[in-house]
């Protein structure tokens, strides 16, 4: 395996392919499908997260047991290398599980590790979407075709996003986005979780890290990014909470990987038992803001 270098770089190199160039027509496996072809660069595990996320709505790195079963029909599907290969996967220390298509090895790596990636999709009943989609009225059709109720994110149905800000403007007018930003909507009536209030509402559009930090701030005097501890407990109440559309939220913990410094935590909120991890600030994660008690 290979060590990623951080460089004042945009991450956003590893996701300028197009959906085409790497699901083409999708292999069925069980209950799954398979992406037709990898991603042409090897990446990190948290960049593979992202990577296969933006392909569209359930679009995933397969779990540990998912890859396997893609190594043992690798023939069959096609396309693979005699290399390292992410899983969802982790351990209690973080690491995230890896598979070698060369001999079949499987290990726990380092998130600084490059590893390849194949996307996969889990095979979703009809019917029980169309019924999740009944509990709201207010129902927005993705350019993808996908449909998602705008009212009941907490259903684990989130917007299909993508890794450049800027054109997440396809779900918002100019003035629903404006209206949408303003600190009395984003507030709106506070959740309060333990010695912290939430805000009812997450800002609409995902941001980098930075950012993230000064658009909290501008909601008004002790509103702020929550610390890593404090967002692991908002991702714990989650449904309670609700209105969460994104696939992670930053936090305002930074951190040091590889003397790196540039990095900071986010949290997963699809992942059950994921902790915060480690990002590049330069990443962009959905924001929700709170307060202290």
């Amino acid at each position: 395996m290979r060590k990623v270098i951080f460089l004042p770089i945009l991450l956003m190199t590893f996701y300028c392919f197009g959906q085409s160039q790497i699901i083409g027509v999708p292999i069925k496996l069980s209950n799954i499908e398979v992406a037709q072809f990898n991603f042409p660069n090897m990446m990190t595990r948290s960049q593979a997260i992202n990577a296969c996320r933006e392909l569209g709505f359930g679009w995933e790195l397969p779990t540990k047991i998912q890859l396997d079963s893609l190594y043992k029909n690798k023939i069959i599907i096609g396309g693979f290398n005699n290399d390292i290969y992410w899983s969802s996967s982790l351990n209690d220390n973080g690491k995230g599980w890896s598979q070698n298509f060369s001999n079949g090895n499987k290990g726990f790596s380092d998130y600084e590790v490059l590893g390849y990636v194949r996307a996969i999709k889990e095979l979703v009943n009809d019917a029980d979407f169309e019924e999740f989609l009944k509990e709201s009225d207010k129902i927005i059709i993705q350019s993808s075709g996908v449909k998602v109720s705008a009212d009941n994110f907490s259903k684990g149905i989130p917007f299909a996003s993508t890794i450049n800000t800027a054109s997440d403007k396809r779900h918002y007018t100019d003035s629903e986005l404006k209206e949408a930003n303003k600190a009395e909507n984003i507030i709106g009536k506070p959740i309060k979780i333990g010695k912290l209030l939430v805000a009812q509402n997450e800002f609409p559009k995902k941001s980098d890290w930075s950012n993230a930090k000064a658009m909290c701030l501008k909601l008004g005097p002790g509103w702020r990014l929550p610390t890593k501890d404090e967002l692991y407990i908002l991702y714990q109440n989650k449904n309670v909470l609700r209105n969460f559309s994104k696939y992670g939220y930053w936090s305002s913990t930074e951190g040091i990987m590889n003397g790196n410094n540039g990095v900071a935590y986010y949290q997963d909120f699809t992942l059950g038992s994921t902790k915060p991890i480690l990002e590049n600030k330069l990443s962009t994660w959905g924001v929700r803001a709170v307060k202290s008690l």
